[in-house]
């Protein structure tokens, strides 16, 4: 079984995280001015790793469009709770992770909602179409 393709498609959308996850540094530094406040960083990047995790899981199990099949109940369930935790901690805070503002929290889900569910499943589908690549 030749897996060139299928390498290439993962080493692309690494990299594409990689770039997604730097931007997001980026935003928190200049628009919410975490540069100052490690904790809330810490929260926020924590809020973007679990919630990006979720959305990628949904991107690389389908070998087209996320969309195009329905997902399991158990991973929709699992993945909806999680949300729902992460949400929860997120906006209460706990020790070691100090709240967010809900501005903060909203920007992070429709970062990682357009990054992942929409841009890397779109490169997704080009790059295993055009390589023949079988996720």
């Amino acid at each position: 079984m030749d897996v060139t393709g299928l390498v290439k498609v993962g080493v692309l959308l690494g990299l594409l995280i990689v770039a997604e996850s730097l931007f997001l540094l980026y935003i928190g530094f200049s628009y919410f001015g975490l540069y100052d406040n490690i904790d809330q960083l810490h929260t926020f990047i924590f809020d973007w790793l679990t919630l990006s995790g979720y959305f990628t899981v949904m991107v690389v199990r389908e070998r087209k469009h996320f969309w195009e099949s329905k997902p399991s109940k158990p991973l929709i369930l699992s993945i909806l709770i999680n949300s729902i935790i992460v949400v929860s901690i997120s906006i209460i805070g706990m020790p070691e992770l100090t709240a967010v503002t809900p501005i903060q929290l909203l920007t992070v889900f429709a970062y990682s909602f357009v990054t992942c569910l929409l841009l890397n499943d779109f490169v997704k589908v080009f790059m295993t179409r055009r390589l023949g690549a079988i996720l």
